[in-house]
C-alpha cells in the first residue's frame, strides 16, 4: 500500500472480495464490520502503523475512523 497522502495512494484502489453466502448468511451489522475491518487495514498499512497486523488493534482503529456504533 502507497503512504497515505501521496499521489500513488489517490490513485491506488482497494478491492475487498466477500463471498455471496456471506452476504446472505449475515445481518447488515456484520457486513459492514467485515467491511470497516478491512478498511482499517489498508488505513494502518497506509500510515506505516507497526500494528497494522494485529487484529485487535485494527479494530479498535475502525473504532477510531468513525465505526464505534457497529463494532
Amino acid at each position: 500500500m502507497p503512504p497515505y497522502g501521496t499521489q500513488e495512494f489517490k490513485r491506488t484502489q482497494a478491492t475487498i472480495y466477500i463471498r455471496k453466502d456471506f452476504l446472505n448468511q449475515m445481518p447488515c451489522e456484520i457486513v459492514v464490520f467485515a467491511i470497516e475491518h478491512e478498511m482499517a487495514h489498508v488505513v494502518l498499512n497506509a500510515t506505516g502503523n507497526l500494528l497494522r497486523d494485529n487484529e485487535k488493534a485494527v479494530d479498535l482503529s475502525a473504532m477510531l475512523l468513525g465505526f464505534s456504533e457497529i463494532v
